[in-house]
């Protein structure tokens, strides 16, 4: 798997038809992480910081098919969360945010995401995500394993 990460989210537009690929073969489906609800959203209802995204694909060339996709903005250090961080995208109209993961490779799929948010930032904040999901899951182990802490 390899990870890539967009700091402009247009540039993800040559990779429309995997995202919407993706978005049928999600471990949890969620239209709020549409390309057809972000991208729209992203462009009449300006985000307050810059939006990037972290996709994952199958093979190490980035032309494989799309395992995983997560879409972010800084944050700066605040009480609870005293270093500065990457927090889920989330516009006014989201209810359900998150990261789309492909059911059938989510662990090595979120394992990258996760190697390339290492690389950028000190935590993810994650925001409008049950913590019963199967996403929420999959994070809480691959945390514990990587040796870091999972707060509520």
């Amino acid at each position: 798997m390899r990870a890539q990460v967009h700091e402009r989210i247009d540039a993800l537009a040559d990779l429309r038809p995997q995202w919407r690929a993706l978005e049928s073969r999600a471990l949890e489906p969620n239209a709020y992480l549409s390309a057809r609800f972000v991208l729209p959203a992203l462009a009449h209802l300006p985000a307050t910081q810059p939006v990037w995204a972290v996709s994952v694909h199958e093979d190490t060339s980035g032309a494989g098919p799309l395992r995983g996709l997560g879409l972010f903005q800084g944050r700066s250090p605040r009480r609870l969360f005293p270093l500065p961080h990457a927090q889920t995208y989330a516009s006014p109209h989201t209810y359900l945010g998150g990261i789309l993961l492909d059911r059938d490779q989510a662990g090595p799929a979120l394992h990258s995401l996760l190697d390339a948010l290492s690389q950028r930032t000190s935590g993810l904040r994650l925001e409008r995500m049950s913590a019963e999901s199967p996403t929420a899951r999959l994070l809480q182990e691959a945390v514990a394993a990587r040796g870091g802490s999972w707060h509520e």
